[in-house]
């Protein structure tokens, strides 16, 4: 039996240059020219991942506060000290645009990042500062590297850390773990045939809660089956009970994505 390989093929280039990707984006001009106490992350799926892993980390060191918006309408607190970024690959995701709409409608400061659509045309409409995902088209979950790269430039301008620099001395060791994850004996590939007929559930620690997140976006998406999150230590005051008693639990997998600390 013949099989179509060219969306798996596509993919797995848009995943190898995730490293290349993120050097780029690190590079651009935030737009962002003035200090805020507060940036408003809007945006869906893949689009809001990077800014999801950005309020994890940042949690205990950052001054200026990180949040995530998905839902139809902002937040009490925003007020002109508050930084609203509207995310969308496309330019074409329903929630963001009308948050976008919102956004200026109550007098915030709006920055929009995206490859092109709708959103491309109502900010040049507007008037507001725009960040262009430049290169090649590609599915918008594979954007990640984009993101991560604009998104840490517009908190750093906005009043945070030095991300950037952190950035920049990560990508060695993330392209040597480029080569890891892509050989067919590497971790990656242990990882997917031990979760082979089950389910995978993924935890992450506090700080690392989004990128269980986006482990359990993928395989939902790229692989097409049933995976759910979760973040510890909560797990230990509730879903250990289950992993202990239930009697189906042998066919779901426990992922648990960790650092060294």
């Amino acid at each position: 039996m013949d099989f179509d390989t060219d969306s798996l093929n596509k993919m797995a280039e848009e995943i190898s240059g995730f490293t290349d990707d993120l050097s780029e984006a690190i590079a651009v001009d935030s737009c962002v020219r003035k200090r805020y106490k507060h940036v408003l992350i809007c945006g869906m799926g893949a689009s809001a991942i990077g800014g999801a892993i950005f309020a994890d980390s940042m949690y205990y060191s950052s001054k200026v506060s990180v949040d995530i918006a998905k839902t139809m309408s902002l937040p009490e607190w925003v007020d002109k000290d508050t930084l609203f970024v509207a995310c969308s690959y496309s330019g074409e995701t329903y929630e963001t645009i009308f948050m976008y709409k919102l956004a200026l409608d109550a007098g915030l400061d709006v920055v929009a990042v995206t490859h092109g659509g709708t959103l491309k045309e109502l900010s040049e409409q507007n008037g507001n500062p725009m960040i262009l995902i430049e290169g090649r088209s590609m599915q918008p979950r594979s954007a990640i590297g984009w993101f991560i790269g604009i998104l840490g430039a517009i908190i750093e301008d906005a009043g945070g850390p030095g991300i950037r620099h952190q950035l920049r001395m990560m990508l060695p060791r993330l392209r040597g773990y480029q080569k890891e994850i892509e050989s067919e004996d590497g971790i990656a590939w242990r990882i997917a045939k031990d979760l082979e007929g089950h389910v995978p559930v993924v935890y992450g620690a506090p700080d690392m809660e989004a990128i269980a997140v986006r482990m359990k976006n993928q395989l939902n998406e790229n692989s097409k089956i049933i995976a759910f999150s979760g973040v510890v230590p909560e797990f230990n005051h509730n879903e250990v009970v289950g992993w202990y008693d239930d009697p189906y639990r042998t066919k779901f997998m426990p992922v648990v994505i960790c650092d060294d600390r």
